[in-house]
């Protein structure tokens, strides 16, 4: 049994971006959780749909092989794309924003080696195929499950209420 918070999402995503901030704004009451992050696109290449955020999922995995603070950086990743709108598929405007949680150098060899590629294709795999969503953010804890709904996704309420029941 798996007593880590599985959260998928992507940040490129507005009902990702709304649930993470209640969720971030709920950790002071839920003291000890612990995440499991599967940070995931909605749309991958090749889908034309909007923006693409496989840098920004290969940034998350260079920062949490480094040590560094996930929740730091996917804060910074959802004020990229909600706040200062910079163009997440540019790795060097995306290497320098990000420059004060991970090296941009590093970030800029990662992603051209396709250091983190299988990965960020792993966690696709696992949302979409494996577990079967419809959209994110979704959520697992233990056996039980809060999957977001298209279009909807999930709100504060329920989120909190999942939470509750099931830490």
């Amino acid at each position: 049994m798996n007593d880590k918070l599985e959260i998928y999402l992507d940040y490129i995503c507005p009902f990702c971006y709304r649930t993470y901030q209640a969720l971030r704004s709920m950790m002071p009451k839920f003291k000890g959780l612990q995440i499991n992050w599967y940070p995931c696109e909605s749309h991958p290449r090749p889908d034309g749909y909007g923006s693409h955020s496989d840098l920004c999922v290969q940034g998350f995995f260079l920062c949490r092989d480094s040590g560094g603070n996930l929740e730091a950086y996917n804060d910074l990743m959802y004020q990229a794309v909600f706040a200062d709108r910079i163009n997440i598929e540019n790795i060097d405007e995306l290497a320098a924003y990000a420059a004060g949680i991970i090296d941009p150098e590093k970030f800029k060899e990662a992603v051209a080696s396709g250091k983190y590629r299988a990965e960020l294709q792993a966690n696709n795999y696992r949302a979409w195929d494996e577990l079967g969503l419809d959209a994110v953010p979704s959520f697992r804890f233990a056996d039980k499950e809060l999957y977001a709904i298209p279009g909807v996704g999930v709100s504060a309420e329920q989120l909190e209420r999942f939470l509750t029941a099931n830490f």
